[in-house]
């Protein structure tokens, strides 16, 4: 888990995370970035908008 200030982007922490597959992200920013979320779902990790 990661917490920060609310000046800084969710995807901008979550993209430097390692994350193993069976994670779980979930972010409270409405970011949008396929590419990103296809990575993740091709490594077999989950992510959710909070």
């Amino acid at each position: 888990m990661t917490i920060t200030e609310g000046k800084q982007q969710d995807i901008t922490q979550g993209r430097s995370l390692e994350l193993d597959a069976g994670s779980i992200v979930v972010f409270d920013r409405g970011y949008t970035d396929f590419t990103w979320f296809n990575l993740l779902n091709s490594k077999g990790i989950y992510f959710s908008p909070g």
